[in-house]
């Protein structure tokens, strides 16, 4: 562990800062970015081989490497002048080329392969996380897992009157056969009369032998069929109107108890979860399953159960009724399924391409609802709707052909149920015949109505069962995936009461060998034995290159991660013995592009904490300078912010993060990249509003304008997850290590921008520096470290005077006393 100290002294076990006394490294020219006061012939095309080990650099001081653009640069020292040269890599000699020329091919094959066989192994990884995340459905008792007692009982009430209903069609199927016997046999009676009274028979012989003869009072089975009619449709409507109102009301608590744990299940993860997962797809997958599960669990599994219940009663009603006939009837059912099936696997497919059609449309659509300023700057909204129209075109060709192909098939569909229905009542008939009168076997009319209309009932019902059946299943497949999150187990858990609270908090951090990975690149060390300690009121500065590990060491002081090895202590108590709401209360965070929620400015800020004043809420704007330009607005506090803060500009927007961070009065200050994404002048307001709000507070700052953490207590340069280097500004600077590269690296592609353009001719006979890039050269100067500045060579004038042989001759003019007082006021 490494103390904290202001003298610039190097981390142990950090690899070397970069310094120009040691012995191991590149010896290299300059490639000729250097502005020489008694050499103007300096040219930019010049490069100069590089030695290893050997020779020198001309009477300069060894070079030293800094980045540009990522790409590593040297930066050298020549001993005649007092200037910097920065040039972006040493150039590959000739020989050499030719000697890597035959291995170039090799090369890139093997770099091919690798990237091939890398490609191969994340597609495979890919297949196996989905793998993966295909979870087995839950059982159907477990579906339920989440009713109370009141809602299953309703659940039990639904299914049972489910069940009542389903009945209701089979009986009433009985009824119809009943009431066609009536029909039939009183005709068959009269007739026997009347051939009687043709055979000279007695007219009062005639009206005794119908009453006689008559199988009952033909108007009483009417009414008795009427009054069975209505009692089944009462029975019917009763119980249909039960199943569907208790299940529905038994969902609707369950998926509305479900709903709300889910939300607070989700918020208690930790970040490494969510790491794994793609937040946008996450969020849609997860409130398509909740809806899956509603629709379920709700009035359609009574449906199921009503649908089923009546095939299962009605096919039992035809086998009871006449077994021969049913079978019969039911030998053309493998026909219709087979024509079914392959009908709904063409029309699936033709379907999808429809789909598909209208889905390329509307990506059209949407990208010109997204890009709708640059269509109407352009004006291409004509050449919009026609490209819109032709993917429309396409669509409407293949919905035709769907059309056409679905009435087909249906009417393919029909044509096989109507061939049964003439096969059912030819074989009916016969059977009819045979039996010869009712008394003498087994069919009559009666039995031909019921088994014709219970095998039909019970068909249409088992296919409008299939699609509850298949709601359910769904429905518990969606289950599994919710049920996972609602049961799962944190690792670090917010709503947790476990940990110490202390009263107060002295803001003492300390990073004590930290080792630490992502969850979803755990194969990549961000942080590699980090020591670092910040204390009380301090303000110390992360920087570095991207990647380093600086805004992780921010996440680490949040929890939001917990580390591999190694410690993250607050007050010298490690951060997973403290209870993580209260850790969290005692730290403010302002990132780089603050979340606004949709509503007013007064309710952002005081959703930094809760029970606030209206008196809090203002004197925290005003110690973030926001309360100003908030009281402009129309509605002051109560102004909306629009989503995301669209309605506040980039400043404004900052300034109300940090009222937010504020209004709790943390004692630990987060600052990440808190003023990267600003301009110069919302930045410069902001900074003052950081500053104010990082005093007496323990502030990491992370930052990559480098201008901006000149005034911290402690600056730490990072290097692959280490502290390299650590110090005041001055002390980095005076050590020409990582520090001061990175400093030097950003001046000096304003400086060589500026030297470009000086030393291309343009065809005039005077080259002048536009003033606007004079300005911004000097801006960036004065901002800049002094001690860099002192290494950066002034340009003597911005006019230079081309003389008849073509060569640039120098003049001493105003502008370089100007630029050279400039930069001594600094």
């Amino acid at each position: 562990m490494v103390a904290n100290s202001l003298d610039g002294a190097q981390v142990p076990g950090a690899p070397p800062p970069y310094n120009s006394q040691g012995s191991d490294h590149r010896r290299v020219r300059p490639v000729g970015l250097s502005n020489h006061r008694g050499d103007e012939e300096g040219s930019l095309n010049k490069a100069y081989l590089a030695e290893e080990g050997r020779g020198s650099f001309e009477g300069s001081a060894p070079p030293k490497k800094a980045w540009m653009n990522g790409a590593p640069a040297m930066v050298g020292s020549n001993a005649k002048a007092d200037h910097t040269t920065v040039f972006v890599a040493p150039a590959v000699p000739a020989a050499d080329k030719q000697q890597e020329a035959p291995q170039k091919w090799s090369l890139f094959k093997k770099k091919g392969d690798k990237e091939k066989g890398d490609k191969e192994k994340t597609d495979d990884e890919e297949e196996e996380k989905k793998k993966e995340d295909i979870k087995p459905p839950v059982s159907m008792s477990q579906i339920f897992r989440y009713a109370n007692l009141k809602e299953r009982s309703l659940i039990f009430v639904g299914m049972l009157a489910a069940t009542v209903a389903g009945l209701c069609m089979p009986a009433m199927i009985i009824l119809f056969g009943d009431i066609t016997n009536a029909f039939v046999y009183s005709d068959l009676e009269i007739n026997i009369t009347e051939i009687a009274a043709q055979l000279n028979k007695s007219e009062d012989y005639v009206n005794a032998t119908i009453q006689d003869n008559m199988p009952g009072d033909f108007f009483t089975q009417v009414v008795r069929f009427g009054a069975g009619t209505a009692i089944i449709g009462g029975i019917q409507l009763l119980t249909g109107y039960v199943f569907v109102t208790c299940l529905n009301y038994a969902t609707e608590g369950q998926v509305h108890r479900i709903r709300t744990q889910f939300l607070r299940a989700t918020m208690r993860q930790e970040m490494g979860w969510f790491d794994t997962r793609k937040t946008n797809d996450f969020a849609s997958k997860v409130t398509e399953d909740l809806n899956k599960l509603q629709e379920g669990i709700g009035e359609k599994i009574g449906m199921f159960v009503f649908f089923f219940v009546t095939f299962i009663a009605s096919l039992i009603n035809a086998f009871v009724h006449g077994w021969e006939l049913t079978l019969v009837i039911m030998s053309v059912f493998p026909l219709l399924a087979i024509t079914t099936g392959v009908m709904a696997k063409i029309q699936s497919s033709l379907t999808s391409r429809e789909m598909a059609e209208y889905a390329k449309a509307g990506s059209i659509a949407e990208e010109v609802m997204g890009g709708i300023r640059t269509v109407l700057a352009f004006g291409g909204q004509e050449k919009e709707v026609m490209r819109y129209e032709s993917n429309l075109i396409h669509a409407r060709t293949a919905g035709i052909k769907r059309g056409l192909f679905t009435g087909i098939s249906m009417g393919l569909v029909w044509l096989i149920i109507y061939a049964s229905y003439s096969i059912a009542f030819w074989y009916g008939s016969g059977l009819i015949i045979e039996s010869r009168y009712p008394n003498d076997g087994e069919y009559d009319p009666a039995v031909l109505i019921v088994v014709f209309f219970s095998v039909l009932m019970g068909a249409m019902n088992m296919g409008q069962a299939a699609p509850f059946m298949e709601a359910f299943n769904v429905a518990r497949g969606a289950a599994a995936n919710v049920y996972e999150v609602l049961e799962r187990q944190s690792l670090i858990d917010p709503y947790s009461e476990e940990g110490i609270r202390p009263k107060d908090t002295n803001g003492f951090i300390e990073f004590r060998d930290v080792h630490f990975s992502y969850p979803s690149r755990p194969d990549v060390k961000v942080l590699q034995g980090l020591n670092l300690q910040v204390r009380p009121g301090q303000t110390v500065a992360l920087v570095g290159s991207s990647g380093c590990g600086k805004s992780t060491c921010v996440q680490l002081m949040q929890r939001f991660y917990d580390t591999a090895s190694g410690s993250v202590l607050l007050d010298s108590v490690d951060l997973r013995e403290h209870n993580i709401g209260w850790l969290r209360d005692q730290v403010g965070v302002v990132g780089q592009e603050p979340v606004l929620f949709a509503t007013t400015i007064e309710n952002n800020i005081r959703y930094g904490r809760d029970g606030l004043s209206f008196d809090q809420v203002v004197a925290a704007s005003k110690e973030a300078n926001a309360h100003d330009f908030i009281m402009k607005m129309p509605m002051q506090y109560q102004t909306q912010v629009g989503e995301r803060g669209s309605q506040m500009s980039g400043g404004q927007k900052q300034r109300i993060a940090i009222a937010r961070a504020l209004v709790k009065q943390p004692r630990i200050l987060l600052l990440d990249e808190a003023t990267s994404a600003l301009d110069n002048q919302s930045e410069a307001v902001v900074q003052n509003a950081l500053d104010k709000a990082r005093q007496g507070r323990s502030t990491i700052i992370v930052a990559h304008r480098l201008t901006t953490i000149r005034s911290a207590d402690l600056i730490v340069a990072m290097q692959d997850g280490r502290a390299v280097e650590m110090g005041t500004h001055e002390q980095l600077m005076v050590k020409h290590g990582l520090y001061h590269s990175l400093v030097t690296a950003q001046v000096a592609p304003i400086d060589r921008k500026s030297v470009i353009h000086e030393e291309v001719s343009a065809g005039s006979e005077y080259e002048t520096a536009p003033e606007l890039e004079q300005q911004d050269i000097l801006e960036e100067l004065t901002n800049a470290a002094p001690m860099a500045l002192a290494r950066v060579p002034s340009r003597r004038s911005t006019r230079r005077r081309r003389t008849s042989s073509g060569s640039v001759r120098s003049r001493s003019s105003r502008g370089q006393q100007h630029r050279s007082a400039t930069i001594r006021s600094v």
